[in-house]
C-alpha cells in the first residue's frame, strides 16, 4: 500500500482513530516514538479490543518497552539487526539462481558456530525514522500482548519487525506483486466482515500444493496486510481466520521451515492480529501438525483457535456467536457461495471503494 502521509502510513499499519494527532506529531523530533509523544501518565490503557485496563504489571511492561523503543531512537542502545531469511525480504518472486546464492549465504551465517564473530548490521536511519511513527499505543500493547508478556521478546519483535517492514517495503506493495501467490487461493478474503467488523479471512489447505511452499507465506501477507487495512477503516485491529484443512495429509503439510515463518510471522509481525480462528474439517493427521506447531505458538494466540467437529465444521451454528449467515461461505453454513480469483482482487484494489 503506497502511503505519502504519516495518516497515511498509520492506517496502513492499522492504527485505529489517532491519526490527527499523529499528524500533529510528524515534524517533532525523531527521538522519541509517537507512544511517548502523546503519552498522558494519568490516562489507564486498555488491552486491544477489550473493555478492561491493563493491570499494573504489564502497564509496567508498557512504560518500558515505550521507554525501551525511546533509547534505541535515541541511540542509547544499539539497534543491531536480526539474520532475516531472503525468502521472506523478497516478497516478490525472485531470480532463482541468485535466491539459493543468498539462501546458502543465510543458512551458513545462521548456523554458524561463530555466528558472535560475524560483522554486525545496524539499522538505517529510514528504520528509525520508522520505528519513531510506528511505536504507537496500540503497537506497544500489542507487542507486549502477542508476546505472552515477555518484555525482551517485544523488545525484540518490535525492531525486527520494523526491519522486516522498511527492507521488504512492505508499505509499499500492490496485489500484481503477490499474482503467483495469490492465483493458488490458498488464502485469500472477499471483504466480509463478521458481526464486530473484522476482516474474514480463508485459509485452505489445497489437494495440490504450490510448487513452492513460500507463495503460502506472501499470500499470508498480501492477505493480512489487506484485513489490517481494512480493520483500521472499522476502529478495530484484529482478523477472523478459517482453515479449511480437509485435504491436509503427508502429502501436503507445508514444510516445517514455512509454518515456522507463518507462526514467526503472526507472532512478531503481526502480533494481537488475531480475534479467533476456526480450524475446519481436520483429519486425524491435524493431531500429528498440531503436535509440530502447537510449540510454536504462544499460549495468547492458542486460546483464540476453535477447532469444531467434521460435521460441525458444516454447520452455521458454529459460527452464529461471531458470523451473520449472510456473511459466511456455504461450505460452512452461511449463504455465500465464494468464486475468488486474482482478477477480482486487482478490481477491487483499483476501486475507489474496493477496500471497505
Amino acid at each position: 500500500f503506497e502511503t505519502n502521509t504519516v495518516s497515511e502510513t498509520m492506517a496502513a499499519l492499522g492504527q485505529p482513530n489517532d491519526n490527527a494527532s499523529e499528524e500533529k506529531k510528524d515534524n517533532e523530533s525523531s527521538d522519541t516514538c509517537i507512544a511517548t509523544q502523546n503519552y498522558d501518565g494519568k490516562k489507564k490503557l486498555k488491552y486491544i479490543e477489550k473493555d478492561t485496563f491493563l493491570s499494573n504489571e504489564h502497564t509496567k511492561m508498557y512504560n518500558e518497552l515505550r521507554l525501551y523503543v525511546d533509547n534505541v531512537l535515541q541511540k542509547k542502545i544499539k539497534w543491531e539487526l536480526s539474520i532475516l531469511p531472503p525468502k521472506l525480504l523478497a516478497l516478490v518472486e525472485a531470480n532463482p539462481s541468485n535466491m539459493e546464492q543468498k539462501e546458502a549465504a543465510y543458512n551458513k551465517q545462521k548456523n554458524s558456530k561463530n555466528a558472535q564473530s560475524l560483522p554486525k548490521e545496524y539499522a538505517t536511519e529510514s528504520m528509525y525514522q520508522y520505528l519513531s511513527k510506528y511505536a504507537t499505543e496500540a503497537t506497544l500493547i500489542r507487542s507486549i500482548t502477542g508476546s505472552d508478556y515477555r518484555l525482551e521478546i517485544a523488545k525484540g519483535a518490535i525492531l525486527e519487525t520494523v526491519q522486516w517492514r522498511v527492507s521488504s517495503k512492505v508499505d509499499e506493495i500492490k496485489p500484481d506483486v503477490f499474482e503467483k501467490s495469490i492465483r493458488t487461493k490458498v488464502i485469500y478474503s472477499m471483504n466480509q466482515r463478521d458481526k464486530k467488523g473484522h476482516l474474514i479471512c480463508y485459509f485452505k489447505v489445497l489437494e495440490t500444493p504450490p510448487d513452492d511452499p513460500w507463495m503460502i507465506v506472501r499470500a499470508a501477507i498480501w492477505t493480512i496486510e489487506k484485513g489490517v487495512r481494512m480493520a483500521n477503516q472499522k476502529g478495530v485491529y484484529q482478523i477472523m481466520w478459517l482453515l479449511d484443512i480437509e485435504h491436509l495429509k503427508y502429502a501436503t503439510v507445508p514444510p516445517l521451515q514455512i509454518l515456522k515463518e507463518i507462526a514467526h510471522l503472526l507472532q512478531y509481525y503481526y502480533p494481537e492480529r488475531l480475534f479467533r480462528a476456526y480450524i475446519l474439517y481436520s483429519p486425524w493427521v491435524f493431531r500429528m501438525v498440531w503436535k509440530m506447531i502447537s510449540g510454536l505458538l504462544t499460549e495468547n494466540t492458542k486460546s483464540k483457535i476453535i477447532v469444531p467437529g467434521w460435521y460441525e465444521s458444516a454447520k452455521y451454528e458454529t459460527f452464529q456467536e461471531n458470523i451473520d449467515k449472510n456473511c459466511l461461505d456455504k461450505r460452512f453454513g452461511g449463504d455465500l457461495d465464494l468464486k475468488y480469483t486474482y482478477e477480482w482482487e486487482i478490481e477491487q484494489y483499483n476501486a475507489e471503494d474496493g477496500y471497505k
